[in-house]
């Protein structure tokens, strides 16, 4: 059993890519995100710690605070990676609140 969901994420290798993400607490009230932060790491295999990670994403600027909704967006840099899946973790961090809420994988694949 999985206590935080899971989204597959796909780049193509070298693209900016943009994820427009809505955060709530189990699918239903959206977490107010005014003063927080929401970090987002990649790395090679799921248990690496943030210190391994390939690239962190920090979000401080929200599409939407007040209804949790983010936009992450990825460089050509991001994801000009070796074709493959990564594993990549966000959390929402604030005075009151440091808490992982999704996780996943980022396939890079390539333009056909």
């Amino acid at each position: 059993m999985s206590c935080l969901p899971e989204i597959e994420l796909c780049a193509i290798q070298g693209d900016t890519e943009s994820y427009v993400m809505t955060f709530t607490t189990y699918g239903t009230t959206p977490y107010v995100l005014t003063g927080s932060t929401i970090t987002m790491v990649v790395c090679n295999k799921k248990d690496d710690i943030e210190a391994d990670a390939i690239f962190k994403k920090t979000i401080t600027t929200f599409t939407d605070a007040i209804n949790g909704i983010a936009t992450i967006n990825l460089t050509s840099d991001d994801t000009n990676l070796e074709l493959g899946t990564y594993y990549y973790r966000i959390k929402i961090t604030n005075t009151n609140l440091t808490k992982t809420v999704l996780r996943g994988t980022l396939v890079i694949g390539w333009a056909e």
